[in-house]
């Protein structure tokens, strides 16, 4: 329990970072976006409780589960992105103010989300996917 008291007001900084960085141009919606993405975060730890139960097994309880696992790859990677960019812009500094401006436009924050999205889809598919395996013989007598 006390663990997720500390990681509770962590989650909560990092989301509010990433509204007030994308925010800018884009105003409430994002502000919506990221107090989902928190409500769907602390249903989290709920699943888990739940994954052992007799509920665990049923249609709705694993859509539950795969939309908190789809959140928290998608909030993972805007984080990073965020992130990147906000250094990207720190090194943006020494250049001129109207690269800085586009840096932070409203168009670089949608692209961002974008990217974000695309990330989680890539991540979908090559899980579903799976690996591939092959057969493969060794030449050795003993084996």
């Amino acid at each position: 329990m006390r663990r997720v008291l500390v990681i509770l007001p962590i989650l909560a900084l990092i989301l509010t970072y990433l509204g007030q960085r994308l925010s800018s141009g884009l105003g409430w919606p994002i502000w919506l976006m990221v107090a989902v993405g928190f409500v769907v975060l602390m249903c989290f730890p709920l699943s888990m409780f739940l994954r052992g139960r007799r509920s665990s097994g049923s249609p709705a309880f694993k859509f539950f589960l795969w939309l908190v696992f789809f959140d928290m790859g998608f909030l993972s990677f805007l984080a990073t992105f965020v992130i990147a960019r906000d250094l990207a812009g720190l090194v943006g500094l020494a250049l001129p103010s109207s690269v800085n401006e586009t840096l932070y436009s409203a168009n670089a924050n949608l692209l961002l989300i974008t990217f974000a999205v695309c990330a989680v889809g890539a991540g979908f598919f090559f899980a579903v996917t799976g690996p591939r395996i092959r057969r493969i013989d060794v030449p050795i007598a003993s084996l």
